[in-house]
Protein backbone atom coordinates (compact mmCIF):
# COMPACT_ATOMS: atom_id res chain seq x y z
CA UNK A 1 0.00 0.00 0.00
CA UNK A 2 2.76 2.40 0.92
CA UNK A 3 5.13 0.73 -1.53
CA UNK A 4 5.23 3.88 -4.02
CA UNK A 5 7.05 5.50 -0.96
CA UNK A 6 10.38 5.19 0.84
CA UNK A 7 11.11 5.62 4.60
CA UNK A 8 14.17 8.73 5.49
CA UNK A 9 15.47 10.03 8.26
CA UNK A 10 16.37 14.00 8.51
CA UNK A 11 17.84 15.47 11.44
CA UNK A 12 16.62 18.74 12.27
CA UNK A 13 18.54 21.88 13.60
CA UNK A 14 17.91 21.47 17.20
CA UNK A 15 19.54 17.56 16.40
CA UNK A 16 16.47 15.68 16.46
CA UNK A 17 16.08 12.99 14.19
CA UNK A 18 12.71 12.59 12.37
CA UNK A 19 11.43 9.49 9.90
CA UNK A 20 9.58 9.91 6.97
CA UNK A 21 7.60 8.55 4.39
CA UNK A 22 9.15 10.18 0.84
CA UNK A 23 8.36 10.49 -2.62
CA UNK A 24 9.41 13.03 -4.56
CA UNK A 25 6.94 14.87 -7.08
CA UNK A 26 6.30 14.84 -10.18
CA UNK A 27 6.78 17.79 -12.62
CA UNK A 28 4.02 20.56 -11.66
CA UNK A 29 2.28 18.69 -8.83
CA UNK A 30 2.92 20.31 -5.13
CA UNK A 31 4.32 18.11 -1.99
CA UNK A 32 1.78 17.10 0.41
CA UNK A 33 3.08 17.14 4.25
CA UNK A 34 0.99 14.96 5.93
CA UNK A 35 1.00 15.44 9.74
CA UNK A 36 -0.57 12.72 11.98
CA UNK A 37 -1.98 12.73 15.62
CA UNK A 38 -2.63 10.96 18.35
CA UNK A 39 -2.18 7.64 19.11
CA UNK A 40 -0.93 6.87 15.33
CA UNK A 41 2.09 7.07 12.85
CA UNK A 42 2.49 7.97 9.37
CA UNK A 43 0.30 5.13 8.80
CA UNK A 44 -2.40 6.80 9.59
CA UNK A 45 -1.87 8.40 5.87
CA UNK A 46 -1.97 4.31 3.95
CA UNK A 47 -5.16 5.74 1.98
CA UNK A 48 -3.90 9.21 0.96
CA UNK A 49 -0.24 8.05 0.31
CA UNK A 50 -1.30 5.47 -2.29
CA UNK A 51 -3.82 7.61 -4.02
CA UNK A 52 -1.86 11.35 -4.31
CA UNK A 53 1.83 9.33 -4.53
CA UNK A 54 -0.07 7.79 -7.86
CA UNK A 55 -1.24 10.98 -9.30
CA UNK A 56 2.19 12.34 -9.37
CA UNK A 57 1.96 14.27 -5.34
CA UNK A 58 4.77 14.43 -3.86
CA UNK A 59 4.53 12.95 -0.35
CA UNK A 60 7.11 14.29 3.10
CA UNK A 61 4.77 12.03 5.97
CA UNK A 62 6.64 11.99 9.02
CA UNK A 63 6.52 10.32 12.11
CA UNK A 64 5.31 12.58 14.40
CA UNK A 65 8.32 13.68 17.39
CA UNK A 66 7.24 10.61 20.19
CA UNK A 67 6.43 8.15 17.67
CA UNK A 68 7.65 5.59 15.15
CA UNK A 69 10.66 5.84 13.72
CA UNK A 70 11.20 9.33 15.17
CA UNK A 71 13.02 10.32 18.07
CA UNK A 72 11.09 10.50 21.63
CA UNK A 73 12.26 12.91 24.05
CA UNK A 74 11.33 12.52 27.62
CA UNK A 75 10.83 15.98 28.13
CA UNK A 76 7.26 17.74 27.24
CA UNK A 77 9.25 21.02 26.50
CA UNK A 78 10.63 19.68 23.79
CA UNK A 79 6.71 19.17 22.05
CA UNK A 80 6.05 22.95 21.96
CA UNK A 81 4.56 23.48 19.13
CA UNK A 82 6.60 26.01 17.71
CA UNK A 83 9.88 23.98 17.83
CA UNK A 84 7.87 21.51 16.08
CA UNK A 85 6.89 23.22 13.47
CA UNK A 86 10.87 24.48 13.10
CA UNK A 87 11.62 20.56 12.86
CA UNK A 88 9.30 20.57 10.06
CA UNK A 89 10.36 23.33 7.97
CA UNK A 90 13.94 21.76 8.22
CA UNK A 91 12.89 18.26 6.87
CA UNK A 92 11.32 20.37 3.86
CA UNK A 93 15.03 22.07 3.66
CA UNK A 94 16.71 19.46 3.28
CA UNK A 95 14.13 17.88 0.41
CA UNK A 96 14.56 20.78 -1.01
CA UNK A 97 10.57 20.70 -1.36
CA UNK A 98 9.49 24.09 -2.92
CA UNK A 99 5.65 23.85 -3.00
CA UNK A 100 4.55 22.52 0.08
CA UNK A 101 0.73 22.40 1.22
CA UNK A 102 0.55 20.83 5.16
CA UNK A 103 -2.39 18.74 5.91
CA UNK A 104 -2.64 17.61 9.75
CA UNK A 105 -5.37 15.70 11.61
CA UNK A 106 -5.95 15.59 15.10
CA UNK A 107 -2.48 16.93 16.55
CA UNK A 108 -1.08 17.27 13.48
CA UNK A 109 -3.55 19.63 12.59
CA UNK A 110 -2.34 21.93 15.55
CA UNK A 111 1.55 21.30 13.98
CA UNK A 112 -0.48 22.91 11.01
CA UNK A 113 -1.69 25.75 12.44
CA UNK A 114 1.75 26.53 13.84
CA UNK A 115 2.75 26.29 10.18
CA UNK A 116 0.23 28.28 9.47
CA UNK A 117 1.11 31.16 12.39
CA UNK A 118 4.84 31.23 11.84
CA UNK A 119 5.76 29.94 8.57
CA UNK A 120 2.92 30.50 6.10
CA UNK A 121 5.25 31.78 3.20
CA UNK A 122 6.56 28.23 3.03
CA UNK A 123 3.86 26.61 2.24
CA UNK A 124 1.12 27.21 -0.93
CA UNK A 125 -2.02 26.38 1.00
CA UNK A 126 -2.96 23.86 4.18
CA UNK A 127 -5.56 21.77 5.69
CA UNK A 128 -6.57 20.81 9.07
CA UNK A 129 -8.65 17.93 9.52
CA UNK A 130 -10.95 17.59 12.29
CA UNK A 131 -9.19 20.34 14.49
CA UNK A 132 -9.74 24.07 13.24
CA UNK A 133 -6.85 26.09 14.44
CA UNK A 134 -5.61 25.36 17.73
CA UNK A 135 -2.11 26.37 19.32
CA UNK A 136 -2.95 25.72 22.55
CA UNK A 137 -1.54 28.51 23.95
CA UNK A 138 -2.83 30.17 27.63
CA UNK A 139 -4.66 26.78 28.03
CA UNK A 140 -4.68 25.32 31.84
CA UNK A 141 -6.30 22.31 32.01
CA UNK A 142 -7.97 22.87 35.54
CA UNK A 143 -9.33 26.14 33.99
CA UNK A 144 -11.02 24.74 30.89
CA UNK A 145 -12.68 21.38 32.45
CA UNK A 146 -14.48 23.62 34.70
CA UNK A 147 -15.20 26.10 31.77
CA UNK A 148 -16.62 23.04 29.15
CA UNK A 149 -18.87 21.64 31.92
CA UNK A 150 -21.00 24.85 31.98
CA UNK A 151 -20.91 25.23 28.68
CA UNK A 152 -21.84 21.89 27.79
CA UNK A 153 -24.19 20.77 30.79
CA UNK A 154 -21.38 18.16 31.78
CA UNK A 155 -17.80 16.88 32.11
CA UNK A 156 -16.29 17.29 28.84
CA UNK A 157 -12.50 16.23 28.06
CA UNK A 158 -11.85 14.29 30.96
CA UNK A 159 -9.33 11.85 29.02
CA UNK A 160 -7.18 14.67 29.09
CA UNK A 161 -6.61 14.72 32.67
CA UNK A 162 -5.67 11.07 32.72
CA UNK A 163 -3.29 11.34 29.55
CA UNK A 164 -1.54 14.24 31.79
CA UNK A 165 -0.83 11.98 34.19
CA UNK A 166 2.83 11.01 34.42
CA UNK A 167 2.18 7.43 35.36
CA UNK A 168 -0.42 7.26 32.21
CA UNK A 169 1.71 6.04 30.15
CA UNK A 170 3.01 2.77 31.88
CA UNK A 171 -0.36 1.92 32.74
CA UNK A 172 -1.66 1.44 28.73
CA UNK A 173 1.74 0.06 28.10
CA UNK A 174 1.79 -3.02 30.31
CA UNK A 175 -1.39 -4.80 29.48
CA UNK A 176 -3.65 -2.28 28.18
CA UNK A 177 -3.09 -1.41 24.59
CA UNK A 178 -5.60 -2.86 23.58
CA UNK A 179 -8.07 -0.98 25.64
CA UNK A 180 -6.58 2.52 24.28
CA UNK A 181 -6.37 1.08 20.95
CA UNK A 182 -10.60 0.38 21.24
CA UNK A 183 -11.34 3.37 23.14
CA UNK A 184 -9.35 5.61 20.29
CA UNK A 185 -11.55 4.13 17.62
CA UNK A 186 -14.69 3.33 18.78
CA UNK A 187 -17.70 1.76 17.03
CA UNK A 188 -20.07 2.98 19.10
CA UNK A 189 -19.69 6.44 19.48
CA UNK A 190 -21.86 6.97 22.05
CA UNK A 191 -20.53 4.29 24.32
CA UNK A 192 -17.32 5.92 23.31
CA UNK A 193 -18.64 9.45 24.72
CA UNK A 194 -19.41 8.43 28.26
CA UNK A 195 -15.86 7.00 28.87
CA UNK A 196 -13.86 10.05 27.52
CA UNK A 197 -15.86 12.55 28.99
CA UNK A 198 -16.42 12.25 32.80
CA UNK A 199 -13.43 12.20 34.91
CA UNK A 200 -11.69 9.53 35.70
CA UNK A 201 -13.65 7.26 33.38
CA UNK A 202 -11.28 7.12 30.58
CA UNK A 203 -9.24 6.09 33.63
CA UNK A 204 -11.09 3.32 35.08
CA UNK A 205 -11.93 1.93 31.70
CA UNK A 206 -8.05 1.36 30.09
CA UNK A 207 -6.87 0.53 33.74
CA UNK A 208 -9.21 -2.15 34.04
CA UNK A 209 -8.50 -2.95 30.55
CA UNK A 210 -11.81 -2.75 29.75
CA UNK A 211 -13.00 -3.42 25.70
CA UNK A 212 -15.14 -1.74 23.12
CA UNK A 213 -16.09 -2.51 19.59
CA UNK A 214 -13.03 -1.03 17.54
CA UNK A 215 -14.76 0.19 14.06
CA UNK A 216 -15.44 -1.13 10.80
CA UNK A 217 -12.78 0.92 8.93
CA UNK A 218 -9.89 -1.11 10.59
CA UNK A 219 -8.73 -4.47 10.00
CA UNK A 220 -7.10 -7.03 12.82
CA UNK A 221 -3.67 -6.55 10.29
CA UNK A 222 -3.96 -2.61 11.67
CA UNK A 223 -4.94 -3.77 15.34
CA UNK A 224 -1.31 -5.75 15.38
CA UNK A 225 0.49 -2.86 13.63
CA UNK A 226 -0.63 -0.79 16.08
CA UNK A 227 0.36 -3.39 19.50
CA UNK A 228 3.92 -3.50 17.86
CA UNK A 229 4.02 0.11 17.15
CA UNK A 230 3.23 0.96 20.39
CA UNK A 231 4.90 -1.97 22.69
CA UNK A 232 8.04 -1.27 20.59
CA UNK A 233 7.98 2.69 21.44
CA UNK A 234 5.57 3.28 24.39
CA UNK A 235 3.78 6.14 24.82
CA UNK A 236 5.26 8.51 27.18
CA UNK A 237 6.45 10.37 23.88
CA UNK A 238 2.99 10.43 22.60
CA UNK A 239 1.15 12.33 25.92
CA UNK A 240 3.87 14.59 26.23
CA UNK A 241 1.66 16.26 23.32
CA UNK A 242 -1.06 16.60 25.90
CA UNK A 243 1.38 17.59 28.82
CA UNK A 244 2.68 20.20 26.69
CA UNK A 245 -1.13 21.84 26.67
CA UNK A 246 -2.49 20.45 29.81
CA UNK A 247 0.37 22.57 31.82
CA UNK A 248 0.31 25.29 29.72
CA UNK A 249 4.30 25.15 28.60
CA UNK A 250 3.44 26.34 24.81
CA UNK A 251 3.67 29.90 26.03
CA UNK A 252 7.47 29.33 27.49
CA UNK A 253 8.54 29.85 23.41
CA UNK A 254 8.20 33.47 24.30
CA UNK A 255 6.89 34.15 21.07
CA UNK A 256 3.36 36.30 21.11
CA UNK A 257 0.66 34.26 18.46
CA UNK A 258 -2.14 36.04 19.75
CA UNK A 259 -4.76 35.15 17.56
CA UNK A 260 -5.85 38.60 16.82
CA UNK A 261 -2.42 39.48 15.41
CA UNK A 262 -2.93 36.22 13.00
CA UNK A 263 -4.15 36.11 9.47
CA UNK A 264 -3.59 33.68 6.94
CA UNK A 265 -3.31 34.22 3.29
CA UNK A 266 -2.84 30.88 2.33
CA UNK A 267 -5.89 28.78 1.03
CA UNK A 268 -6.88 26.80 3.54
CA UNK A 269 -9.22 23.56 3.62
CA UNK A 270 -10.89 22.62 6.90
CA UNK A 271 -12.31 19.02 7.05
CA UNK A 272 -14.57 18.03 9.54
CA UNK A 273 -16.77 15.32 10.51
CA UNK A 274 -20.56 16.64 11.65
CA UNK A 275 -20.57 14.22 14.36
CA UNK A 276 -17.57 15.78 15.95
CA UNK A 277 -18.76 19.32 16.81
CA UNK A 278 -16.84 20.54 13.17
CA UNK A 279 -19.17 23.67 13.32
CA UNK A 280 -17.80 24.69 16.49
CA UNK A 281 -14.19 25.08 14.37
CA UNK A 282 -15.91 27.45 11.86
CA UNK A 283 -15.73 30.83 13.62
CA UNK A 284 -12.08 31.04 14.37
CA UNK A 285 -11.20 29.30 11.03
CA UNK A 286 -13.34 32.69 9.37
CA UNK A 287 -12.02 35.11 11.14
CA UNK A 288 -8.19 34.15 10.44
CA UNK A 289 -8.18 32.96 7.05
CA UNK A 290 -8.56 34.58 3.78
CA UNK A 291 -9.09 32.46 1.28
CA UNK A 292 -11.29 29.03 3.48
CA UNK A 293 -12.87 26.01 2.48
CA UNK A 294 -15.32 24.84 5.20
CA UNK A 295 -16.10 21.03 4.26
CA UNK A 296 -18.19 18.56 6.68
CA UNK A 297 -18.96 14.88 6.24
CA UNK A 298 -20.91 12.39 7.07
CA UNK A 299 -18.37 10.92 9.71
CA UNK A 300 -16.95 10.70 13.42
CA UNK A 301 -13.25 12.05 14.22
CA UNK A 302 -11.31 9.52 12.15
CA UNK A 303 -11.66 11.42 8.88
CA UNK A 304 -9.18 9.97 6.66
CA UNK A 305 -9.58 6.32 7.51
CA UNK A 306 -13.79 6.39 7.65
CA UNK A 307 -13.70 8.18 4.47
CA UNK A 308 -10.46 7.86 2.54
CA UNK A 309 -11.91 8.51 -0.96
CA UNK A 310 -14.30 11.31 0.01
CA UNK A 311 -11.30 12.72 1.74
CA UNK A 312 -9.01 12.22 -1.13
CA UNK A 313 -11.62 13.42 -4.06
CA UNK A 314 -12.26 16.90 -1.59
CA UNK A 315 -8.58 17.48 -1.41
CA UNK A 316 -7.31 16.79 -4.47
CA UNK A 317 -10.39 19.00 -6.34
CA UNK A 318 -9.54 21.97 -4.02
CA UNK A 319 -5.75 21.48 -4.88
CA UNK A 320 -6.47 21.82 -8.73
CA UNK A 321 -9.41 24.58 -7.74
CA UNK A 322 -6.89 26.96 -5.86
CA UNK A 323 -4.60 26.72 -8.86
CA UNK A 324 -1.88 24.74 -6.70
CA UNK A 325 -0.60 22.22 -9.96
CA UNK A 326 1.82 24.32 -11.12
CA UNK A 327 1.00 24.40 -14.80
CA UNK A 328 -3.03 23.51 -14.56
Amino acid sequence: MLSLTTTKASVTSRGLRYSYRYAAPQAGKPTLLLLHGFPSTSYDWRHQITFFAAKGYGIIAPDMLGYGGTDKPADPLAYRGSLMARDLVDILDAEEAERVIAIGHDWGASTTSYLEALHQDRFIGFANMAVGFMLCRGFKLEEVLPMYKQMFGQEMMGYWAFFNKDEAAGIMELKNLDSLYDLAYPKDIESFKTIIHPLGAADAFIGEGKRLAAGDFLTEEDREIFRETFTKNGLTGPLNWYKVACRDLQNSDGLDLSTDKIKIKKPVLYIGGEHEYAEMQRPELEKICEDLQFTVLNCHHWIQLELPEQVNETIDKWIEGKGLVAGA
